[in-house]
């Protein structure tokens, strides 16, 4: 199972309107997958597991340079916060799933 994992660039686009570049551009959304075959998610430690590799992948995905002003850094937790809410709530469905 692999999840995909979306981390949205700026506060704008998580709540659906990207800011554009003076060139017309907008910021596009990185994703990443984390790779979750052969977790037993009945297992109370690799579900653990399992949530520490998504935590990582976000930390890794929502990175941007060194946030130095309050928006930046704003803008990175806002973007761990809701990617991490969004990855926990596909795992917690795939745990329900008969075989989970």
């Amino acid at each position: 199972m692999k999840f995909v994992l979306a981390a949205l660039a700026s506060a704008g686009l998580v709540l659906g309107s990207g800011p554009a570049f003076a060139d017309g551009s907008a910021v596009q959304p990185r994703t990443t997958a984390v790779d979750l075959a052969g977790y037993d998610l009945t297992d109370a430690a690799q579900v653990a597991k399992a949530e520490k590799r998504i935590r990582s992948a976000v930390r890794k995905v929502c990175a941007q340079r060194p946030a130095g002003l309050p928006a930046e850094r704003d803008a990175q937790h806002d973007c761990r916060t809701r990617s991490e809410a969004a990855a926990m709530a596909r795992l917690e469905a795939r745990k329900a799933m008969p075989g989970g």
